[in-house]
């Protein structure tokens, strides 16, 4: 109760719109999560429903055990609902460069993202910013963390997604919950994704084996996101390049269109099959992207390999890089949890331990 009631106060403090409406619709969420063991008494849950929950229990079991995540207790209570996600999130960057645009909020601080629970709040937003000249994108998600100040809950869609895409969005959440430093969405982002994606592979070798097809073809979908990144990566670089160098503004739009009609034109045959493993990224031939896409992408992933040469350094021990994280989180002398994980790095290439 005393979580409704500082939420309710923020609200209040703030006097915004925006977070009394989204404070609405989270507490009436809230308030609809219901204990499984009191459905399943009531004959109310659905058989699928069940096997979610005993998933989940059991993949946070894993991430408290293996992983030394500190979920709380976060998705153990569900929602039945007839909705295909949890919000809608709009994202922005500028025309004609990666200037990001960010929203403070209580607790989180500054983040490059903006979430709705109904999808028309995020369209108005998205046409807003559009006016104001920013590229905009609006994209659904299918969970996110508090932060440990409340129950996050599960929802009945989820019975549609596979037990790797659970794996990797349960951990992912859970690392927001176990670590997350203020105003540093783009570093909590990184930490998240890999943690959610290695800690995924490890549940998915212990639950189905190191030679399972299940695991296969999760790393096969990794590899494609690790050829899908440096892509996105490099053409971030090459727009950067571009706008430096652009005479004017209308310069900088038609070098700019050149470049994603040049990305787009990589996503199809036969380049497309030398470099990926599976058709899940065949629709970047055709679906439109913009800087607003590329900079959140860069949110999760610009840094991803300084974050996996410092579990190299861990020999791939996830609780010891978990650690480290948290350490670094909890050392308020730095300023850029970046430049520590690579004086880490540093120290292990002079010979010391890292720490």
């Amino acid at each position: 109760m005393w979580r409704i009631v500082l939420i309710v106060g923020i609200a209040t403090v703030l006097g915004s719109c925006y977070v009394s409406q989204q404070g609405a619709h989270f507490l009436a969420r809230q308030l609809s999560a219901r204990d499984p063991d009191t459905l399943r008494e009531r004959g109310r849950i659905a058989p699928s429903e069940v096997e979610l929950v005993a998933l989940v229990a059991d993949i946070r079991q894993f991430g408290r055990d293996q992983l030394d995540l500190t979920p709380g207790n976060n998705y153990t209570r569900l929602i039945q609902t007839d909705r295909s996600h949890v919000a809608d999130v709009v994202s922005a960057a500028g025309e004609l460069s990666f200037e990001r645009k960010t929203w403070w909020f209580p607790v989180v601080g500054r983040v490059p993202y903006k979430g709705y629970y109904r999808r028309q709040g995020a369209q108005r937003l998205a046409a807003r910013l559009d006016r104001r000249g920013w590229d905009v994108i609006v994209r659904p998600v299918g969970a996110f963390s508090t932060l440990g100040y409340f129950r996050d809950p599960l929802y009945s869609f989820m019975t549609e997604y596979s037990v790797a895409r659970m794996a990797e969005l349960i951990l992912h959440e859970s690392a927001h919950a176990t670590v997350w430093i203020r105003s540093n969405a783009q570093f909590n982002e990184e930490f998240a994704t890999l943690v959610g994606r290695e800690g995924a592979a490890a549940y998915l070798a212990g639950r189905f084996g190191a030679q399972s097809q299940q695991l296969i073809d999760y790393r096969a979908r990794q590899a494609d996101a690790t050829v899908f990144r440096r892509d996105i990566l490099a053409l971030r670089d090459r727009l950067e390049a571009e706008f430096a160098a652009a005479a004017d503004d209308d310069a900088a739009r038609a070098a700019k269109a050149r470049a994603y009609r040049d990305f787009q034109a990589e996503f199809r045959d036969p380049y497309y099959q030398q470099r990926y493993r599976s058709d899940a990224y065949r629709v970047y031939a055709e679906r439109e992207i913009n800087n607003a896409f590329v900079d959140l992408f860069a949110t999760y992933e610009s840094e991803l390999d300084l974050h996996y040469s410092v579990l190299t350094a861990l020999d791939e021990d996830l609780p010891a890089y978990v650690q480290l994280i948290a350490e670094i989180a909890s050392d308020r002398s730095i300023d850029d949890p970046h430049h520590a994980l690579q004086r880490f790095l540093d120290s292990v290439a002079d010979g010391g331990h890292g720490r």
